[in-house]
Order: C-alpha cells, then structure tokens, then sequence
C-alpha cells in the first residue's frame, strides 16, 4: 500500500504573477508552499490563455526534466527556485491550464558530481 505524499504547508495563496518558464511568459495565479525534503511546492493557474499559448504550455507538459523558472514573486520573497519539474496538469478548457510543480535546484546535482579530493 502506497503512502501519499504529506500536505505541502503553504505560505503564498493565488498571488497574481508573472512567470518566465522557459522563455515563455505568462501573466498567473500562482500558489506556493514547502514540500517534503525542504523542496518548494508551486500552483500555477494559466489563465485567458491565447491558442498560442495553450500550444506552448502543451509542448512543456510533454518535457519529463526540469524547466527554467524566474517568477517575480519568487523574486519578491527571494525564494531560492530556478528551475521546476512539473508533477500534474490539467485544463478546463484551451483557455486555462492548471499545473503543480516542485522546484529543481541543477546546483545540487552539479555538488554530487564533483570529484571528492
């Protein structure tokens, strides 16, 4: 029997943003918590989205790694993410887009690489 994952703790809630994910930007809700293992825990509502948009959000969902990720209320709180993996999606319409991520630091893989001395 599967155990679920523990209720992230939230500390922003639907805050109105603005998200460079992957070179693309999108004006959002974005909702932001701490996850196990001290990673971030992100919502992301895409809303009024172009068909062009919902295209390119689309060609994300289907990238298995991480993404770049710049959000000014990430900057705002001086939250340390730079990268997110998504986890989940889904759509209500071509519209809108719903994601749930979880930050990706690529600095603590490059630490466990390095050669010990």
């Amino acid at each position: 029997m599967n155990k679920e994952e523990p209720t992230p703790v939230i500390v922003k809630t639907n805050v109105d943003d603005k998200i460079l994910i992957a070179e693309n930007e999108f004006s959002v809700k974005t909702t932001i918590g701490l996850a196990k293992y001290g990673d971030f825990y992100l919502e992301i509502d895409f809303r009024d989205l172009k068909p062009s948009d919902f295209e390119s959000l689309i060609k994300l969902t289907k990238i298995s790694g991480r993404l770049s990720f710049k959000s000014e209320l990430v900057e705002k709180e001086n939250y340390n993410i730079t990268h997110v993996v998504l986890m989940e999606f889904s759509t209500g319409s071509t519209t809108s887009m719903h994601w749930k991520c979880l930050s990706d630091d690529p600095k603590h893989y490059d630490n466990l690489m390095e050669p010990e001395n």
